[in-house]
């Protein structure tokens, strides 16, 4: 309620203050005040006022102790956010980019002077959608180094400052970022514009990415292929080489559905599926890439077919019939995704091109067998220095 009615105050009041949002007022002191001074200068606007204050509350290292209640704070801010370029232009001045990330990065900031709560808990995580939005706005106005300006621009694009840049790209930070899913959106309209016409920018998205995929359970990557498609949709100078990046056969998608076929399973089919749903649309770049690279993918109906046997023959006793029906339903659609990489691969039983090869494997960058199996820590974030990113 205190959120509606504050952003009702703020549509109402804003045409009328954006004429002095850049000017201030004195006001006198109490007369104890114990920095001695005689007045204090403030913004005129009421509107900034409140917002100024809600800036130094993100400072207060114990304001995580919060996470719980911070919902409707992050969208009384985010509604602040949309009203137009001057509030943007306001937020951007008071580095609320800095003060965002800073408090989302909490105990990993570089700028904890103390220790600080964790947020979030076995039961619940904070609802943090529109902070996200917020972020992904004022992101959108900075100046990237692009060779042209990309089409998620708002605004006119503004320089920001070197340590603001390099905590926004920091890489523990954008994991968290694109881990999330509540602001899918927010995601991919701030990573399309940071790697737009941008080659270290590129580089540096692609190793955040990719680690993400790696320490992301199967059954919460739909996120990360949202990202994906948009990604590889990205019709600039470097799209042919960015779908490439992302999905060859030595750190890309090919090479994570290859190399965790025996340890995750699951984690797998689930890329299969992804890069059949890719595949399918042959006038796309990411299409395109996959027909050009079929031999990359020769090992994809023999394992399937092993998938589906192993599958069919763990399954037991059911509890309960709907528990049987999802089990069927699911060793059909496996059966399904093999047809589909079959025909897709244009194989059949007397096939003995190299597609289908049984024993020959595609000319992948895996680690060896007996190597720890953990799927983290085998991509460094290091190459790259984000302050680099201009």
């Amino acid at each position: 309620v205190v959120c509606k009615l504050l952003t009702s105050c703020f549509t109402i009041l804003a045409p009328y203050e954006r004429s002095f949002y850049n000017d201030a007022m004195e006001l006198p002191t109490d007369s104890k005040s114990p920095n001695g001074q005689k007045s204090v200068r403030i913004h005129k606007s009421v509107i900034l006022r409140i917002i100024n204050h809600m800036q130094m509350f993100l400072q207060d290292d114990h304001v995580s102790r919060c996470w719980r209640n911070l919902e409707q704070f992050f969208r009384l801010l985010y509604n602040f956010a949309k009203l137009g370029k001057d509030e943007r232009d306001f937020l951007m001045r008071t580095a609320t980019i800095w003060r965002l990330v800073d408090f989302h990065m909490g105990n990993d900031s570089p700028y904890a002077q103390q220790r600080r709560w964790d947020m979030g808990d076995e039961y619940s995580e904070p609802q943090f959608r529109d902070m996200w939005g917020v972020l992904s706005l004022l992101s959108r106005i900075c100046k990237t180094g692009s060779k042209t300006i990309p089409p998620t621009q708002l605004d006119q694009p503004q320089e920001i400052h070197q340590d603001v840049r390099a905590l926004m790209l920091d890489a523990k930070f954008l994991q968290k970022m694109m881990g999330n899913s509540q602001n899918v959106r927010a995601t991919i309209d701030l990573v399309k514009h940071w790697i737009w016409d941008n080659e270290l920018s590129n580089q540096w998205f692609h190793q955040i990415f990719q680690k993400c995929v790696n320490d992301t359970n199967y059954d919460a990557v739909e996120p990360l292929y949202m990202l994906l498609d948009e990604i590889l949709d990205l019709k600039d100078s470097m799209q042919r080489e960015r779908v490439a990046m992302y999905l060859n056969s030595r750190d890309g998608l090919i090479e994570k559905a290859f190399r965790y076929r025996f340890q995750y399973p699951l984690f797998t089919y689930g890329c299969i599926k992804k890069l059949m749903e890719l595949a399918r649309d042959s006038s796309t770049a990411a299409g395109q890439y996959l027909q050009e690279n079929k031999e990359q993918l020769s090992w994809v109906c023999s394992w399937l077919e092993t998938h589906i046997e192993h599958s069919a023959q763990s399954q037991g006793e059911y509890d309960s019939p709907a528990k049987e029906v999802n089990a069927i339903e699911r060793q059909r659609s496996k059966v399904h995704t093999l047809q589909e990489w079959q025909t897709w691969l244009c194989l059949d039983e007397e096939d003995d091109e190299i597609l289908y090869a049984r024993h020959e494997q595609p000319v992948i960058n895996t680690f060896d067998d007996d190597e720890d199996d953990e799927k983290l820590d085998h991509f460094a974030t290091n190459d790259i220095n984000p302050e680099d990113i201009q």
